[in-house]
């Protein structure tokens, strides 16, 4: 497309919009690089979107859309997707929905992606093949794929313990497929290649292949929340720490359909394979802060390896939204401050008064100070404190300090005011002082807060 000379930026920014999704291929499919879009170029004028090599002429490789910080580059850059179903072949909702949503995505250039359903008690590795030969011809291409595995949690073997999950991805996968993902994760993070525009500068998105490939993202999904048993997640921290995975996205409540997640788990897909979202975690938080829909049924746990620092750290945090009655600061408080009480899962109440929240036992009537909400504290923090002040985040699985959050301010607080009233300081050290029984985590199940010395839990602000 020739622009005239006195086409103003506003014009092209909107014609590039225009022809964002009008993706066609200049590469033969054997490549098995990415479709390019033809977008604006003009001797006498260079979009500075579009202005990516001296070449005026030559077709970009990208499609884009939004505008401003929202604006984000669309490529069809190869992708493995396998759904590990209990249910037969393409039965399940779940992957049919994201079968059809990825296909529309990839119209133009289909050779790129490779959807592949097995059964998750059985060992077809044989039936990867074409995703395998997808995955060498990517990556000789210096395109390597990004892949995500979809398990269904519900599956006899995950829910009654007799395999653990990670046992169960690496069988169903077969070795030849889990080598191939991990030689693509490290032709991604050995990358080197440096781009820039026109005019020497760097470039506002980022098209190389450490950018835009190489993740291994594992889905867990269904109605039974596999992540919060002891011997599941200890198989998935083994996933992350010996580089088998890069992100693990589990869901801590109880019998979520796979309809409630969907919007989730498809748009993450979506955003880190499609739009290329460097950091899986801050996806993650985008998602949930423009649809929070899915935390009024469960919690979302991301396990995920960070590099950030130079070296390989695992982190594990998990998202809640703070609920009026049932969750503070999106968790469920189960302690009472009361020497003796145990109200049980369902004996805490939570209440709120405009930007604080509290709460109380429904047993001895027992109720913790007031805490603010609309500011992070040293166990929750806030996932956007200006579109999406309700929702926080938290290390997992929780310590004890954090289960005694709300007991422990009631003693800071009785510390405080005690020498001026008689009996202040015994009121305090009574009111604090529980069972140990009481420290068992509702929301971890099998799971308690001695894994949580084997995890980083470096805070990121």
């Amino acid at each position: 497309m020739h622009l005239p000379p006195y086409l103003t930026y506003l014009e092209c920014i909107a014609t590039c919009a225009a022809t964002q999704y009008n993706l066609g291929s200049n590469t033969s499919a054997s490549t098995a690089a990415p479709s390019f879009a033809n977008i604006c170029s003009k001797e006498e004028f260079l979009c500075p979107i579009c202005a990516r090599t001296g070449q005026k002429d030559s077709p970009l490789p990208y499609g884009y859309s939004g505008f401003g910080r929202r604006k984000k580059v669309k490529m069809e850059w190869p992708m493995c997707l396998v759904n590990l179903n209990v249910e037969p072949l393409e039965a399940g909702y779940l992957a049919a929905v994201t079968k059809v949503e990825l296909m529309n995505h990839y119209k133009s250039q289909t050779s790129n992606l490779f959807i592949h359903t097995l059964p998750v008690n059985a060992s077809e590795a044989k039936i990867l093949a074409d995703g395998v030969n997808l995955m060498h011809k990517a990556t000789e291409a210096g395109c390597p794929p990004n892949f995500f595995v979809m398990i269904d949690t519900d599956s006899d073997e995950i829910v009654k313990g007799s395999a653990v999950v990670s046992d169960v991805v690496t069988k169903s996968l077969g070795a030849e497929f889990m080598e191939c993902m991990g030689a693509a994760s490290s032709f991604s993070r050995g990358d080197t290649t440096v781009s820039f525009t026109a005019n020497g500068k760097k470039p506002w998105c980022e098209l190389t292949a450490k950018a835009r490939g190489g993740r291994r993202v594992l889905l867990l999904v269904g109605s039974h929340p596999a992540i919060r048993l002891r011997h599941h997640f200890e198989s998935l921290v083994t996933l992350v720490k010996s580089d088998k995975f890069d992100f693990v996205l589990g869901f801590g409540g109880s019998g979520c359909s796979t309809s409630q997640i969907s919007h989730t788990v498809r748009s993450l897909i979506v955003e880190t394979g499609v739009f290329g979202q460097t950091d899986p975690w801050s996806a993650l938080r985008d998602i949930l802060t423009s649809n929070n829909q899915v935390l009024d049924y469960t919690t979302v746990v991301a396990l995920y390896a960070n590099a950030a620092s130079g070296s390989r750290q695992i982190e594990c945090r998990q998202i809640g939204k703070d609920t009026p009655v049932t969750h503070a600061f999106g968790y469920q408080f189960k302690l009472c401050g009361t020497a003796g009480c145990d109200p049980g899962p369902t004996g805490i109440q939570v209440c709120n008064r405009r930007e604080k929240v509290q709460v109380r036992c429904t047993l001895c009537h027992w109720s913790s100070p007031w805490v603010r909400t609309d500011e992070d504290n040293q166990h929750f923090k806030r996932v956007s404190a200006f579109t999406a002040p309700q929702i926080f985040w938290h290390h997992f699985p929780p310590s004890k300090e954090l289960q005694e959050f709300f007991v422990k301010l009631e003693t800071r607080e009785s510390e405080g005011r005690g020498e001026g009233r008689k009996g202040g300081d015994a009121e305090g050290r009574r009111k604090c002082q529980n069972p140990a029984s009481q420290l068992e985590d509702v929301q971890m199940a099998d799971l308690d807060s001695e894994n949580e010395s084997t995890l980083a839990m470096d805070i990121a602000k």
